[in-house]
Protein backbone atom coordinates (compact mmCIF):
# COMPACT_ATOMS: atom_id res chain seq x y z
CA UNK A 1 0.00 0.00 0.00
CA UNK A 2 1.29 3.48 -0.88
CA UNK A 3 -0.17 5.38 2.05
CA UNK A 4 1.13 5.45 5.59
CA UNK A 5 0.04 6.86 8.91
CA UNK A 6 2.27 9.43 10.54
CA UNK A 7 1.89 11.55 13.63
CA UNK A 8 4.20 14.52 14.10
CA UNK A 9 3.18 16.54 17.14
CA UNK A 10 -0.23 17.95 16.38
CA UNK A 11 0.12 17.47 12.63
CA UNK A 12 -1.72 14.25 11.89
CA UNK A 13 -1.42 12.46 8.59
CA UNK A 14 -3.94 9.64 8.51
CA UNK A 15 -5.46 7.98 5.50
CA UNK A 16 -8.41 5.69 5.11
CA UNK A 17 -12.05 4.57 4.94
CA UNK A 18 -14.15 1.80 3.42
CA UNK A 19 -17.57 1.89 1.89
CA UNK A 20 -19.81 0.14 -0.66
CA UNK A 21 -18.67 -1.29 -3.96
CA UNK A 22 -20.94 0.95 -6.03
CA UNK A 23 -21.31 4.61 -6.77
CA UNK A 24 -22.86 6.37 -3.79
CA UNK A 25 -24.75 9.59 -4.35
CA UNK A 26 -26.35 11.43 -1.46
CA UNK A 27 -30.16 11.05 -1.34
CA UNK A 28 -32.30 13.75 -3.01
CA UNK A 29 -32.92 15.63 0.23
CA UNK A 30 -29.22 16.44 0.55
CA UNK A 31 -27.84 19.51 -1.23
CA UNK A 32 -24.87 18.60 -3.41
CA UNK A 33 -24.91 21.51 -5.84
CA UNK A 34 -22.76 23.51 -3.43
CA UNK A 35 -20.24 20.67 -3.06
CA UNK A 36 -17.82 20.93 -6.00
CA UNK A 37 -15.96 17.81 -4.87
CA UNK A 38 -16.16 14.15 -5.85
CA UNK A 39 -14.32 11.40 -3.97
CA UNK A 40 -13.01 8.35 -5.84
CA UNK A 41 -12.11 5.22 -3.90
CA UNK A 42 -8.87 3.62 -5.10
CA UNK A 43 -8.50 1.29 -2.10
CA UNK A 44 -5.02 -0.29 -2.16
CA UNK A 45 -4.69 -0.29 -5.96
CA UNK A 46 -1.31 -0.71 -7.58
CA UNK A 47 0.18 2.06 -9.66
CA UNK A 48 -1.01 0.72 -13.00
CA UNK A 49 -4.60 0.59 -11.73
CA UNK A 50 -4.34 4.08 -10.24
CA UNK A 51 -3.10 5.28 -13.62
CA UNK A 52 -6.14 3.71 -15.28
CA UNK A 53 -8.46 5.54 -12.89
CA UNK A 54 -6.57 8.81 -13.47
CA UNK A 55 -7.04 8.43 -17.21
CA UNK A 56 -10.78 7.82 -16.80
CA UNK A 57 -11.22 10.78 -14.46
CA UNK A 58 -9.16 13.06 -16.67
CA UNK A 59 -11.42 12.31 -19.63
CA UNK A 60 -14.27 13.88 -17.65
CA UNK A 61 -12.65 17.36 -17.54
CA UNK A 62 -12.38 17.92 -13.77
CA UNK A 63 -10.99 21.26 -12.61
CA UNK A 64 -8.21 19.57 -10.64
CA UNK A 65 -7.33 16.08 -9.38
CA UNK A 66 -5.88 15.45 -5.94
CA UNK A 67 -4.19 12.11 -5.32
CA UNK A 68 -4.05 11.40 -1.58
CA UNK A 69 -1.03 9.11 -1.82
CA UNK A 70 2.74 9.35 -1.78
CA UNK A 71 4.62 7.34 -4.41
CA UNK A 72 7.91 7.56 -2.58
CA UNK A 73 9.91 4.74 -4.14
CA UNK A 74 10.46 3.42 -7.61
CA UNK A 75 8.74 0.17 -8.51
CA UNK A 76 8.75 -1.76 -11.77
CA UNK A 77 9.50 0.21 -14.92
CA UNK A 78 6.19 -0.84 -16.41
CA UNK A 79 4.09 0.33 -13.44
CA UNK A 80 5.94 3.60 -13.02
CA UNK A 81 5.93 4.42 -16.72
CA UNK A 82 2.16 3.97 -16.90
CA UNK A 83 1.59 6.17 -13.84
CA UNK A 84 4.01 8.86 -15.02
CA UNK A 85 2.17 8.97 -18.35
CA UNK A 86 -1.25 9.31 -16.67
CA UNK A 87 -0.07 12.14 -14.40
CA UNK A 88 1.67 13.93 -17.26
CA UNK A 89 -1.26 13.63 -19.65
CA UNK A 90 -3.64 15.05 -17.06
CA UNK A 91 -1.70 18.25 -16.29
CA UNK A 92 -4.10 18.65 -13.34
CA UNK A 93 -2.70 16.32 -10.68
CA UNK A 94 -1.80 17.52 -7.18
CA UNK A 95 0.12 14.87 -5.24
CA UNK A 96 0.36 14.45 -1.48
CA UNK A 97 3.55 14.81 0.56
CA UNK A 98 4.21 13.56 4.10
CA UNK A 99 5.84 15.31 7.03
CA UNK A 100 8.33 13.11 8.88
CA UNK A 101 10.35 14.60 11.74
CA UNK A 102 9.95 18.08 10.24
CA UNK A 103 11.12 16.83 6.85
CA UNK A 104 8.99 16.76 3.72
CA UNK A 105 8.72 13.32 2.12
CA UNK A 106 7.45 13.59 -1.44
CA UNK A 107 6.72 11.21 -4.24
CA UNK A 108 9.67 10.11 -6.35
CA UNK A 109 11.03 12.83 -8.62
CA UNK A 110 9.79 10.99 -11.72
CA UNK A 111 6.22 11.64 -10.55
CA UNK A 112 6.79 15.09 -9.12
CA UNK A 113 8.22 16.55 -12.30
CA UNK A 114 5.11 15.63 -14.32
CA UNK A 115 2.57 16.62 -11.64
CA UNK A 116 1.12 20.11 -11.36
CA UNK A 117 2.20 20.43 -7.71
CA UNK A 118 2.25 18.65 -4.38
CA UNK A 119 0.83 19.64 -1.02
CA UNK A 120 1.14 18.67 2.64
CA UNK A 121 -1.84 17.78 4.88
CA UNK A 122 -0.99 20.26 7.63
CA UNK A 123 -4.07 19.89 9.77
CA UNK A 124 -3.80 20.85 13.43
CA UNK A 125 -5.48 18.55 15.96
CA UNK A 126 -5.92 18.51 19.71
CA UNK A 127 -4.88 15.76 22.11
CA UNK A 128 -7.98 13.75 21.16
CA UNK A 129 -7.08 13.83 17.45
CA UNK A 130 -9.91 16.25 16.71
CA UNK A 131 -8.89 18.44 13.78
CA UNK A 132 -9.42 22.10 14.63
CA UNK A 133 -7.34 24.13 12.18
CA UNK A 134 -5.27 24.11 9.01
CA UNK A 135 -1.99 25.76 8.06
CA UNK A 136 -2.45 27.00 4.45
CA UNK A 137 1.24 27.70 3.83
CA UNK A 138 3.99 26.11 5.92
CA UNK A 139 7.74 26.56 6.03
CA UNK A 140 10.20 23.70 6.46
CA UNK A 141 13.96 24.08 6.19
CA UNK A 142 13.67 27.47 4.55
CA UNK A 143 11.12 26.52 1.90
CA UNK A 144 7.39 27.16 1.84
CA UNK A 145 4.84 24.45 1.10
CA UNK A 146 1.14 24.71 0.32
CA UNK A 147 -1.46 22.67 2.15
CA UNK A 148 -2.92 19.87 0.00
CA UNK A 149 -6.48 21.20 0.31
CA UNK A 150 -5.37 24.79 -0.24
CA UNK A 151 -3.76 23.84 -3.55
CA UNK A 152 -6.91 22.03 -4.69
CA UNK A 153 -9.02 25.09 -3.87
CA UNK A 154 -6.49 27.37 -5.55
CA UNK A 155 -6.55 25.41 -8.79
CA UNK A 156 -10.33 25.13 -8.76
CA UNK A 157 -11.02 28.82 -8.10
CA UNK A 158 -7.80 30.79 -8.64
CA UNK A 159 -9.48 34.21 -8.51
CA UNK A 160 -11.14 33.58 -5.15
CA UNK A 161 -8.15 31.89 -3.60
CA UNK A 162 -5.62 34.41 -4.84
CA UNK A 163 -7.41 37.15 -2.94
CA UNK A 164 -7.82 35.01 0.16
CA UNK A 165 -4.20 33.92 0.11
CA UNK A 166 -3.13 37.52 0.67
CA UNK A 167 -4.40 37.15 4.23
CA UNK A 168 -2.48 33.93 4.94
CA UNK A 169 0.67 34.52 6.96
CA UNK A 170 3.44 31.96 6.46
CA UNK A 171 3.12 29.24 9.09
CA UNK A 172 -0.06 30.62 10.66
CA UNK A 173 -3.13 28.47 11.19
CA UNK A 174 -6.80 29.20 10.57
CA UNK A 175 -9.75 27.47 12.16
CA UNK A 176 -11.65 25.02 9.97
CA UNK A 177 -15.42 24.83 9.77
CA UNK A 178 -16.57 21.26 9.11
CA UNK A 179 -19.95 21.04 7.39
CA UNK A 180 -20.00 17.70 5.56
CA UNK A 181 -19.72 14.03 6.45
CA UNK A 182 -18.86 11.20 4.09
CA UNK A 183 -22.56 10.77 3.37
CA UNK A 184 -22.77 14.34 2.05
CA UNK A 185 -20.26 13.75 -0.73
CA UNK A 186 -20.60 11.94 -4.02
CA UNK A 187 -18.33 8.89 -3.85
CA UNK A 188 -17.44 6.94 -6.98
CA UNK A 189 -15.91 3.50 -7.26
CA UNK A 190 -13.24 3.11 -9.93
CA UNK A 191 -15.53 1.01 -12.11
CA UNK A 192 -18.29 3.61 -11.99
CA UNK A 193 -16.64 6.83 -13.15
CA UNK A 194 -19.41 9.22 -14.21
CA UNK A 195 -18.39 12.25 -16.25
CA UNK A 196 -21.63 14.10 -15.58
CA UNK A 197 -20.76 14.11 -11.89
CA UNK A 198 -17.08 14.96 -12.35
CA UNK A 199 -16.99 17.68 -15.02
CA UNK A 200 -15.43 20.92 -13.73
CA UNK A 201 -15.29 19.59 -10.17
CA UNK A 202 -12.47 18.85 -7.76
CA UNK A 203 -11.75 15.12 -7.68
CA UNK A 204 -9.90 13.51 -4.79
CA UNK A 205 -8.55 9.99 -5.29
CA UNK A 206 -7.73 8.10 -2.10
CA UNK A 207 -7.97 4.88 -0.15
CA UNK A 208 -11.38 5.17 1.49
CA UNK A 209 -11.16 2.10 3.69
CA UNK A 210 -11.30 2.30 7.47
CA UNK A 211 -7.95 1.77 9.15
CA UNK A 212 -7.23 0.13 12.47
CA UNK A 213 -3.47 0.61 12.61
CA UNK A 214 -3.38 4.00 14.30
CA UNK A 215 -5.41 6.86 15.79
CA UNK A 216 -8.29 8.10 13.66
CA UNK A 217 -8.81 11.73 12.82
CA UNK A 218 -12.00 13.27 14.11
CA UNK A 219 -13.89 16.50 13.54
CA UNK A 220 -16.83 18.39 15.01
CA UNK A 221 -19.51 19.42 12.52
CA UNK A 222 -20.89 22.94 12.73
CA UNK A 223 -23.75 23.12 15.20
CA UNK A 224 -22.79 19.87 16.93
CA UNK A 225 -20.73 19.15 20.03
CA UNK A 226 -19.64 15.56 19.59
CA UNK A 227 -16.62 14.77 17.42
CA UNK A 228 -17.10 12.23 14.64
CA UNK A 229 -14.47 9.97 13.12
CA UNK A 230 -13.70 11.29 9.66
CA UNK A 231 -11.37 9.68 7.13
CA UNK A 232 -8.54 11.72 5.70
CA UNK A 233 -9.97 12.39 2.20
CA UNK A 234 -13.16 13.69 3.84
CA UNK A 235 -11.09 15.87 6.17
CA UNK A 236 -9.27 17.21 3.10
CA UNK A 237 -12.55 17.78 1.24
CA UNK A 238 -14.02 19.75 4.16
CA UNK A 239 -10.93 21.93 4.31
CA UNK A 240 -11.26 22.63 0.57
CA UNK A 241 -14.86 23.71 1.12
CA UNK A 242 -13.80 25.90 4.02
CA UNK A 243 -11.23 27.66 1.82
CA UNK A 244 -13.80 28.21 -0.94
CA UNK A 245 -16.57 29.38 1.34
CA UNK A 246 -17.50 33.05 1.12
CA UNK A 247 -16.54 34.84 4.31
Amino acid sequence: MEARVLINGLILLVYGAIFSDCTRIPPPNRQTDDVPIVLVDIKDFGRAEIARVLDLVNQCSPSVIGVYLVFEESKTDEEDTILVSAIKNSEKVILLANIVDSNIVTSHSKFLKVSKDFGVPTYMADENYVVRAVVPISEYQGRSYGNFSFLLALNHSPEIMFEKSKTFALGSSRRVSFTKTYDDFIVLESQHINCELIKEKIVILGDLRERNDGPSQRAVLDGQSEAKTMVAPVIAANVVLDFLRNE
